[in-house]
């Protein structure tokens, strides 16, 4: 079986929805996020930098998986060695969330690390208009609604 990767803003359901859709398939699942913070927990207090590297390394360790849902880290695909690598990993599913739901899920206390808490409104759309494009361009698919996220995996033969 192919490999799920599940792409997407911070908050828009990768780790939930791709652990559910794991369960109800029969595939495993990885977090990508949880394993850079497994293995480097200091990496949020030395940058961004630091931690998109580890990021990089992470991703190229999943290389020889199958049958594996994977939940990306909401920057994942800034990187374009990143995005390529996950694109021969498997199919990409964008999550879709609404600007203004997505804004509202992100712009609550302690903000993510990638917000300005001087200016958090301000660096949102920043980062918003920065990384759409890219999940768009990424994606082999782009599913705004769980129901057509379900739909999408019931009428690929390929996903099976």
């Amino acid at each position: 079986m192919s490999n799920i990767i599940l792409i997407g803003f911070k908050s828009s359901g990768k780790t939930t929805l791709g652990k559910k859709i794991a369960e109800k398939t029969g595939r495993h699942f990885i977090d990508t996020d949880e394993l850079v913070s497994k293995n480097c927990r200091a990496l949020y207090l030395q940058g961004p930098e630091a931690f998109r590297e580890i990021e990089k390394e992470v991703i190229r360790a999943l290389a020889d998986f199958q049958n594996t849902v994977i939940a990306t880290g909401g920057g994942a695909i800034i990187d374009p060695e990143n995005a390529m690598a996950l694109k021969n990993l498997g199919k990409l599913i964008y999550l879709q969330v609404e600007k203004e739901e997505l804004k509202r899920r992100l712009l609550v206390e302690p903000f993510p690390a990638f917000l300005d808490p001087q200016n958090p409104e301000v660096s949102f759309e920043k980062m918003y208009q920065e990384r759409l494009g890219l999940y768009e361009q990424a994606a082999d698919f782009i599913v705004a609604h769980e129901e057509d996220l379900w739909e999408l995996l019931a009428s690929k033969n390929h996903w099976q």
